[in-house]
């Protein structure tokens, strides 16, 4: 099976390492349904001291690397390697939006090539917060992207309504979110519960977001904003920002709204901090203008925590809708927050709930029976190209 997506992984010292949730891991499972694969992707070389190039990082197997470009257009040199890949390959896994992956998905179709689509995300969203490159970009990945979805004889989607509802499919399709989470123990909300009745109503509120902090689609400087408006009705408010990337943008905004010493840039941690820090904290904010199913809130529900979100993507799914907001309204996250924590316990409680269905053992079932139905598919049309051949003979 051949795995195709824009995913960037460093290489250092002729090791690969991956730059997000594609790791060793994720790739394994692949090997279950399907026996073998090899990855289609982009690189980029980088020294040792770069945020990925960690131990638990490391990804090993059959790879064919594109170099990494940061022009679009530079992909149209890359059709002849997607050519030679998919010709060489039994089926296809095209994980969209990706350039690559749809290169791919149209070279499956002119060589009669088994494939199957993963929607992960919405393009036009992201290309068109990105850049203003992403903004000429958008209309044209987006119309790909729901041609590619519309003719694929599966399509995997993450959410259960909003890629459906953008990118619909004539072929058979099921929604299993990407974000699946241990099994919940019940201690985990008697903590919470009892974090809620010990703080006291006039303690400054603590709040956490997961994401990286140099790109602005993302939204955390909303928040900030909001903090000032906070401040000025004299109500503190204390920020901790997990995640990578350049903070001076960010810094800038909290020294401009007077709440420097409450903003609090935590840097890279690994999963389990995150969970200590979710731990300790009131409430949970996703501000951003895009996103799909984020991981980020469905951990942050799983730690039974109050969760205000801007009303994108896939979020309201997972969120009530008295606490989302508008994207970019600040005034409208200073209501929120002040609102949502006056009822901290019930929200704890719902959210807990809802957590419960990304549990993974329920995911992996349903992704499963998914799979494995593509695969027989697939079983079915090698066997029967195979006689063909054995014919003409």
């Amino acid at each position: 099976m051949l795995f195709v997506h824009d995913h960037v992984f460093v290489e250092c010292e002729r090791s690969l390492y991956t730059t997000g949730t594609l790791n060793q891991s994720l790739l394994s499972q692949y090997k279950e349904w399907f026996g073998g694969i090899s990855v289609l992707a982009r690189h980029k070389s980088v020294g040792s001291d770069h945020q990925s190039v960690k131990p638990e990082n490391r990804v090993e197997g059959d790879f064919r690397l594109v170099e990494k470009s940061g022009n679009p257009f530079d992909y149209l040199g890359y059709r002849k390697v997607v050519r030679e890949a998919v010709n060489e390959a039994e089926c296809v896994v095209s994980r969209m939006p990706s350039v690559l992956g749809w290169m791919a998905v149209e070279e499956c179709r002119k060589q009669g090539v088994p494939y199957l689509v993963e929607m992960v995300g919405d393009p036009w969203n992201l290309l068109w917060y990105h850049s203003w490159k992403g903004k000429l970009f958008a209309p044209i990945m987006t119309a790909a992207t729901k041609a590619c979805c519309r003719k694929a004889p599966y399509v995997l989607y993450v959410t259960n309504e909003y890629l459906q509802g953008r990118y619909p499919t004539e072929g058979k399709s099921v929604g299993v979110s990407d974000v699946s989470i241990p099994p919940l123990t019940e201690d985990v909300l008697e903590k919470r519960l009892a974090h809620i009745a010990q703080r006291k109503t006039d303690s400054s509120i603590v709040m956490a977001t997961v994401g990286s902090i140099e790109i602005p689609y993302k939204g955390q400087d909303s928040v900030i904003q909001a903090m000032k408006i906070l401040k000025n009705r004299g109500i503190s408010t204390e920020y901790y920002l997990v995640g990578g990337g350049d903070r001076s943008r960010l810094e800038n905004m909290a020294i401009e709204c007077e709440v420097a010493d409450r903003v609090h840039f935590i840097g890279v941690l690994p999963h389990d901090e995150i969970f200590k820090l979710l731990d300790n904290v009131d409430m949970y904010v996703q501000p951003s203008h895009t996103e799909g199913l984020p991981r980020s809130v469905i951990e942050a529900m799983s730690r039974a925590l109050p969760v205000l979100a801007s009303n994108v993507g896939g979020l309201p799914e997972l969120i009530d809708e008295r606490w989302l907001f508008p994207k970019n309204d600040s005034n409208a996250i200073a209501a929120g927050i002040v609102t949502i924590m006056s009822e901290a316990d019930k929200t704890a409680l719902d959210n807990f709930g809802k957590a419960k269905k990304f549990d993974s053992a329920l995911l992996t079932e349903s992704k499963n029976s998914f799979y494995s139905s593509y695969a027989y598919a697939v079983k079915i049309s090698q066997n029967r190209k195979n006689n063909r051949y054995s014919e003409n003979e």
